[in-house]
């Protein structure tokens, strides 16, 4: 019995988006609300909690106040919310730059800023972006051993902030996608 569907807990409304990655999970509903649930460790959910772990949803309540979250991508020790007004935030664990911000907390991605980002990907330890003019970008890595290039940057460096994609400069994108260690996309051609 413990291996059928359940019902989820603590979600209100009516599903707009999700994400999910090995040990935590992310909803948005239309009313552009975030909940989250799974393990708090390295601050991946952005909620403090006296618990390890939420087997419920919880509502993110510091994102609530910031801004209507459009798309929500997790990564295996991150997340990145993306609101409606094409603004990037990122929490969790920010070892490798994946977060793009050193130290803990919600915060925005201000090397994004001025740009309306459409689409947002996480892998283990990088993040990418999609803005409205279809231009990538990436940053974190997965240091020395984790770094198999998946941030397409034809080197294997780690990057602190996200940095434009030159192979994709020219080419409209549609559509990005991570994995574990690899970036996927889609361009219009």
């Amino acid at each position: 019995m413990a291996n059928l569907p359940n019902t989820i807990r603590g979600f209100r409304g009516v599903v707009k988006e999700i994400a999910s990655v090995r040990t935590h999970t992310a909803i948005v509903n239309t009313d552009g609300e975030i909940y989250m649930a799974g393990s708090l460790l390295f601050g991946k959910i952005g909620i403090i909690a006296q618990v390890n772990n939420f087997r419920e949803f919880h509502l993110h309540k510091q994102m609530r106040e910031l801004n209507r979250v459009q798309k929500v991508a997790c990564g295996d020790y991150h997340t990145l919310a993306l609101t409606d007004q094409g603004s990037l935030f990122s929490w969790g664990g920010s070892l490798w730059e994946k977060t793009g911000h050193k130290g803990s907390g919600i915060v925005r991605i201000e090397r994004l800023t001025g740009q309306i980002v459409t689409d947002i990907a996480c892998g283990d330890f990088h993040s990418i972006a999609l803005n409205s003019e279809g231009q990538v970008y990436s940053w974190g890595g997965g240091g020395q051993n984790k770094n198999k290039g998946q941030l397409g940057h034809a080197n294997k460096k780690d990057l602190p902030h996200p940095e434009l994609i030159q192979f994709f400069k020219g080419k409209k994108v549609r559509k990005i996608a991570c994995g574990d260690y690899h970036t996927m996309v889609l361009t219009r051609d």
